[in-house]
């Protein structure tokens, strides 16, 4: 896959590290700056819209949360969606839940702001299909997590090494809408913001070695180009 062009991101050296065409790939969006250099890239696909006032821009990063965020506008009919987030935890909020990713009020991949658990959810009224404590300590991490028929519901954080033990299968539900929102929350209750860099989603089932190989991109990417270490 082509490096994305967006204003303020370049390759990071001569043996930047390539990345396979994923044919299935329907988000990515680096997030900093303004709107336009935080599109979605995805090739022929919808871009974002604001929930609320939007994303609160700053030079390196993106904050949402308190009923600020995006919502991307997906065709809900995959059996199979791989999930990944490079974000960060904020201070001062208040509320139980950081929705990393969420369909309306089905999560699918959330964060619990007393616990550090961080937990995915199908939707097939079977419960917590995956957990994995990360505790983020104010600092980036690479999240992922693995949602559908193509096996067991499991989270990776791939900047500590570690990864959830195999969950339960989880049937995707969209709670009947089309829009994957971003921790966007529920304005003067659920006050968690995350920080966010980047967000990635693709209609497969995508083993550990294949989340490492988008880990492995993104991470000499966002250190040239944003002094940002995950």
């Amino acid at each position: 896959m082509a490096i994305r062009t967006v204003p303020g991101i370049t390759a990071a050296s001569p043996l930047f590290p390539a990345i396979p065409s994923q044919a299935n790939e329907e988000i990515w969006s680096y997030f900093f700056g303004d709107a336009t250099k935080s599109a979605n890239r995805a090739i022929g696909k919808n871009n974002w819209s604001a929930v609320g006032a939007g994303p609160t821009y700053s030079a390196d990063h993106a904050t949402m949360g308190n009923g600020a965020g995006v919502q991307f506008d997906l065709a809900m009919t995959m059996s199979n969606i791989t999930l990944m987030a490079v974000c960060k935890s904020t201070t001062g909020g208040s509320g139980t839940y950081e929705r990393i990713a969420n369909f309306e009020s089905n999560l699918v991949f959330w964060r619990n702001a007393s616990t550090n658990q961080i937990i995915a959810y199908g939707g097939n009224g079977s419960g917590y299909q995956a957990t994995l404590t990360v505790d983020d300590g104010g600092e980036y991490k690479f999240l992922a997590a693995t949602i559908g028929a193509g096996g067991n519901a499991k989270i990776y954080n791939k900047s500590d090494g570690t990864s959830s033990s195999d969950g339960g299968a989880a049937t995707i539900s969209s709670s009947g809408s089309t829009y994957l929102k971003l921790n966007v929350g529920t304005a003067g209750t659920q006050t968690n913001c995350l920080d966010w860099v980047w967000f990635g989603a693709v209609s497969a089932f995508l083993t550990s070695g294949e989340i490492d190989e988008y880990y492995d991109f993104i991470k000499p990417v966002i250190s040239k180009n944003l002094g940002i270490t995950i």
